[in-house]
Protein backbone atom coordinates (compact mmCIF):
# COMPACT_ATOMS: atom_id res chain seq x y z
CA UNK A 1 0.00 0.00 0.00
CA UNK A 2 2.53 2.28 0.37
CA UNK A 3 3.55 1.83 -3.43
CA UNK A 4 -0.14 3.14 -3.86
CA UNK A 5 0.51 6.46 -1.61
CA UNK A 6 3.34 7.22 -3.88
CA UNK A 7 1.82 6.62 -7.37
CA UNK A 8 1.07 9.48 -9.57
CA UNK A 9 -2.74 8.94 -10.39
CA UNK A 10 -2.71 11.61 -12.91
CA UNK A 11 -1.19 8.40 -14.91
CA UNK A 12 -4.21 6.39 -14.62
CA UNK A 13 -7.80 5.90 -15.66
CA UNK A 14 -10.61 7.96 -13.84
CA UNK A 15 -11.89 4.58 -12.86
CA UNK A 16 -8.43 3.36 -11.24
CA UNK A 17 -7.73 6.74 -9.89
CA UNK A 18 -11.31 6.68 -8.36
CA UNK A 19 -10.50 3.33 -6.71
CA UNK A 20 -7.16 4.21 -5.85
CA UNK A 21 -8.54 6.97 -3.91
CA UNK A 22 -10.81 4.78 -2.35
CA UNK A 23 -8.08 2.26 -1.04
CA UNK A 24 -6.15 5.54 0.33
CA UNK A 25 -9.26 6.61 2.80
CA UNK A 26 -9.54 3.21 3.68
CA UNK A 27 -6.10 2.92 4.51
CA UNK A 28 -6.16 6.11 6.28
CA UNK A 29 -9.45 5.15 8.54
CA UNK A 30 -7.59 1.75 9.22
CA UNK A 31 -4.51 3.25 10.83
CA UNK A 32 -6.82 5.96 12.79
CA UNK A 33 -8.26 3.04 14.09
CA UNK A 34 -5.44 1.06 14.34
CA UNK A 35 -3.75 3.90 16.56
CA UNK A 36 -7.58 3.96 18.71
CA UNK A 37 -7.53 0.66 19.77
CA UNK A 38 -3.30 0.97 20.25
CA UNK A 39 -4.41 3.95 23.05
CA UNK A 40 -7.27 1.11 24.37
CA UNK A 41 -4.96 -1.37 24.86
CA UNK A 42 -2.35 0.69 26.57
CA UNK A 43 -5.07 2.16 29.25
CA UNK A 44 -6.22 -1.27 29.81
CA UNK A 45 -2.15 -2.85 30.21
CA UNK A 46 -1.76 0.20 32.30
CA UNK A 47 -5.48 -0.81 34.99
CA UNK A 48 -4.41 -4.60 34.50
CA UNK A 49 -0.63 -3.53 36.01
CA UNK A 50 -2.88 -1.14 38.69
CA UNK A 51 -4.78 -4.58 39.99
CA UNK A 52 -2.42 -6.50 39.74
CA UNK A 53 -0.53 -3.89 42.22
CA UNK A 54 -3.75 -3.87 44.43
CA UNK A 55 -3.76 -7.23 44.92
CA UNK A 56 -0.09 -8.85 44.96
CA UNK A 57 1.98 -5.11 45.58
CA UNK A 58 4.06 -5.38 48.83
CA UNK A 59 1.45 -2.98 50.63
CA UNK A 60 -1.62 -5.21 49.60
CA UNK A 61 -1.44 -7.19 52.73
CA UNK A 62 -1.82 -3.86 55.13
CA UNK A 63 -5.00 -2.26 53.39
CA UNK A 64 -7.85 -2.37 54.75
CA UNK A 65 -11.14 -4.39 53.34
CA UNK A 66 -12.10 -0.61 52.97
CA UNK A 67 -9.18 0.32 51.42
CA UNK A 68 -9.24 -2.75 48.98
CA UNK A 69 -12.52 -2.06 48.50
CA UNK A 70 -11.99 1.41 47.30
CA UNK A 71 -9.43 0.53 45.09
CA UNK A 72 -11.30 -1.91 43.01
CA UNK A 73 -14.26 0.66 42.87
CA UNK A 74 -11.31 2.98 40.97
CA UNK A 75 -10.24 0.71 38.99
CA UNK A 76 -13.73 -0.56 37.82
CA UNK A 77 -14.87 2.99 37.39
CA UNK A 78 -11.60 3.55 34.76
CA UNK A 79 -12.47 0.02 32.96
CA UNK A 80 -16.14 1.15 32.67
CA UNK A 81 -14.96 4.24 31.14
CA UNK A 82 -12.20 3.08 28.56
CA UNK A 83 -14.89 0.37 27.72
CA UNK A 84 -17.53 3.18 27.13
CA UNK A 85 -15.33 5.62 24.98
CA UNK A 86 -14.59 2.22 22.51
CA UNK A 87 -18.63 1.46 22.42
CA UNK A 88 -19.11 4.95 21.24
CA UNK A 89 -16.06 4.77 18.96
CA UNK A 90 -16.78 1.18 17.83
CA UNK A 91 -20.81 -0.23 17.37
CA UNK A 92 -19.37 -3.46 15.98
CA UNK A 93 -19.77 -6.40 18.90
CA UNK A 94 -17.08 -7.57 21.36
CA UNK A 95 -15.13 -9.70 19.65
CA UNK A 96 -14.53 -13.24 21.76
CA UNK A 97 -11.59 -15.42 21.95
Amino acid sequence: MAALAEMDLDTLTPEQAAAARQALAALEALRAENEAQSDRIRRLEHLVRELQRVVHGKRSEKLSADERQLAFEDLEGASAEVEAEAAAGDPSPPRTP
